[in-house]
């Protein structure tokens, strides 16, 4: 395959009495920019980019520290529906139609505001500006290029890489590895306990297509496991896993797996399928960012792309935050993207999301010998476009306790509780399933919201407290809330198809076999 070169990050605007600093993120060089929609910030073009090899998205990203005005056209096409847009920002982003039918719509953005236009699947993400970002000769940092890792190459970049990760996190000073701009060809990759992957913008690291550069664990808790960017040792202590803690990866860079090579429709002269098909994967199903007991690490800033198998799947793991990443990863089914399987304490904030399949899952499937509660899950402020779902718990789950869902909207998408049944159910859980404190809040869903409980599960269950507030569901049918057996039901000012729900009554067809409602409206 060809290299292709990347651009370094491009300030389109000094700021100045009218117009604020604006930067652009540079564009993956395997995408192209968009003919069909365009974007203006403060009256200067900003390119609007459609990816290529794997997911099917538009995007446009671009830091800001102050407010600016957002044009957006769609070419070729007339209509208030083709501009219909989602917002983690409902109060400012208000779209003004500039004609009678208009091709165009302006509107104001705030840092870390994000938009997503519908029809043409388009995400436009402001951020705010990194907060004291690394440079190249800092001297906390070891630089990729000082170690003669070379971007833009057939050359595998995985040892390069690894021994600046090891080599930070024995030294007491140098604890950032930074990644200059350009494409890095790398397979597994293992983070180490206090050190920070820095990817500077225009900074891509690439799967390899090499399969023995995809490493599978060792040992009986590690076994079978594989990744990219594994958040945990590569290595076991008196047979129990080894946790990293305090690790992080962060700036503007790109992850891209790469997983459209390994989930072809045809692999090795055998019929391929979407969704199922890993015959010939020599990934093993690897996710993007692994992390297995990972305490205290965040991923900040960047864009996950194109996966093989889940984009995200954190196991075990407490205060393992997401914040301002960006997943692009609609290419199959099983192309997940933020899962906590066993967690506690941990955020998803101020992301977008589309995927292939369910954008965000609470699971247990006590892999690895890994099982507990999640507990203190918080997603907020984040924009999702799933197939079927934007966000669920299951199929595989047993105990969720005290998580809290605000600000976010499902666009295309629904919200299911589904505990586990059938073969997805695992033979190490509890016997009793468990899902309580349950809070909804500001959400947007435009399918619908749900709770389903098999059969074979009614009688051993414990579901108490599903709290919905100021809380909206586009979707016109009645049916798409259903909640079935639930202790402690409150519903404030809730809106199902454009009807506000005002009291018990208005509800009851929607809340069988609930005790303990409560509905009410402003």
């Amino acid at each position: 395959m060809k290299m292709l070169f990347a651009a370094a990050a491009v300030v389109l605007l000094s700021a100045s009495a009218t117009h604020a600093a604006v930067t652009t993120f540079p564009m993956v060089p395997w995408d192209v920019e968009s003919k069909e929609v365009l974007v203006t910030v403060d009256g200067a073009p900003v390119p609007v980019v459609e990816t290529r090899n794997g997911p099917k998205v538009r995007y446009c990203h671009f830091d800001s520290d102050k407010p600016v005005t957002v044009v957006v056209t769609r070419q070729g096409k007339a209509g208030r529906g083709e501009l219909v847009v989602a917002s983690n920002d409902r109060a400012t982003v208000k779209p003004e139609s500039l004609a009678a039918a208009p091709t165009s719509w302006q509107f104001t953005m705030k840092p870390n505001t994000k938009v997503y236009i519908k029809a043409s699947q388009t995400f436009i993400c402001m951020s705010a500006p990194e907060n004291k970002p690394p440079a190249q000769g800092d001297a906390n940092v070891i630089n990729l290029a000082t170690l003669g890792v070379k971007p833009n190459t057939e050359a595998s970049s995985t040892s390069g890489i690894q021994q600046a990760l090891d080599t930070a996190a024995k030294d007491s000073v140098k604890k950032t590895v930074y990644v200059p701009p350009g494409v890095y060809t790398a397979g597994t990759l293992y983070m180490r306990d206090g050190v920070t992957l820095y990817l500077a913008a225009g900074a891509v690291l690439r799967g390899s297509l090499d399969g023995a550069e995809w490493k599978h664990q060792p040992g009986d808790r590690y076994g079978g496991t594989s990744a990219f960017v594994f958040f945990g040792n590569d290595h076991e202590k008196k047979g129990e896993i080894v946790g990293v803690r305090n690790a992080a990866i962060r700036g503007r860079g790109v992850i891209d797996g790469w997983g459209h090579h390994f989930r072809r429709d045809k692999i090795d002269g055998k019929e391929g399928n979407a969704p199922y098909f890993y015959e010939g994967d020599l990934t093993k199903k690897a996710r993007l960012i692994m992390a297995m007991k990972a305490e205290n690490c965040t991923v900040e800033g960047i864009t996950l792309r194109n996966p093989v198998f889940w984009t995200v799947h954190a196991l075990g793991s407490k205060k393992m935050d997401f914040t301002d990443v960006r997943v692009y990863s609609n290419f199959r089914l099983n192309n997940d993207g933020i899962n906590y399987d066993s967690c506690t304490d941990s955020t998803i904030d101020n992301c977008v999301m589309i995927t292939g399949d369910d954008s965000h899952c609470l699971k247990n499937e006590y892999m690895n010998g890994l099982g507990s509660p999640n507990e203190r899950i918080r997603m907020a402020n984040s924009i999702v476009t799933g197939f079927p779902q934007g966000i669920k718990f299951g199929w595989a789950i047993h105990q969720i306790r005290d998580c809290t869902y605000e600000n976010n909207w499902l666009v295309n998408s629904s919200f299911k509780a589904a505990f586990a049944k059938g073969v997805f159910s695992p033979a190490p859980g509890p016997k009793i399933v468990e899902m309580t404190g349950i809070t909804l809040r500001d959400m947007v869903i435009d399918e619908g919201f749900s709770l389903e409980i098999p059969e074979g599960k009614k009688k051993n269950k414990n579901v108490d407290g599903f709290k919905l507030e100021r809380f909206r569901i586009e979707n016109s049918e009645m049916k798409y809330l259903s909640l079935k057996q639930v202790k402690g039901v409150v519903l404030k000012d809730v809106t199902v198809g454009g009807v506000l729900l005002k009291n018990a009554a208005d509800a009851a067809s929607m809340l069988p076999e609930c005790t303990d409602v409560q509905v009410n409206a402003k």
